[in-house]
């Protein structure tokens, strides 16, 4: 889950994209942003993660082996708080620029470890909050 607001800010970045844009959801979640896409009147959006936490629909994918859609495909890519997970952070840029159009556009968030409130759960926890493992 991203922090408050992170998702809202994403989505108000497609101002002016045309509804019959390319679009993909690279780490979709629980769905959050492309139900918010399909609410907003786009018609091709394609998503994926590491396991189907949504609708039993998600292409399920290992970003750190690389993005399983052909060259050029998307207009827009988005990726809110994903990299901080993976350990081939560099792969997943270099695979998003091919899987992008000739001037595509990437919506990308990464949660600040070093802001106040992650430096202090830092302090009293010794970990990122971020970086659970289960």
């Amino acid at each position: 889950m991203a922090y408050p607001g992170t998702y809202e800010a994403a989505l108000a970045l497609l101002k002016g994209i045309g509804k019959d844009a390319k679009i993909v959801d690279l780490g979709c979640g629980r769905g959050f942003i492309v139900e918010e896409l399909r609410k907003r009147g786009f018609k091709n959006i394609a998503y994926c993660d590491l396991v189907d936490n949504f609708d039993g629909k998600v292409v399920i994918m290992d970003f750190n082996n690389g993005l399983d859609f052909p060259d050029s495909s998307f207009d827009v890519a988005i990726s809110t708080e994903v990299v901080e997970h993976l350990e081939n952070k560099y792969n997943l840029f270099r695979e998003v620029k091919r899987i992008l159009k000739k001037n595509g556009i990437l919506i990308f968030s990464s949660p600040n470890l070093n802001s106040i409130f992650n430096r202090t759960v830092y302090l009293f926890r010794r970990k990122f909050i971020e970086f659970n493992a289960k």
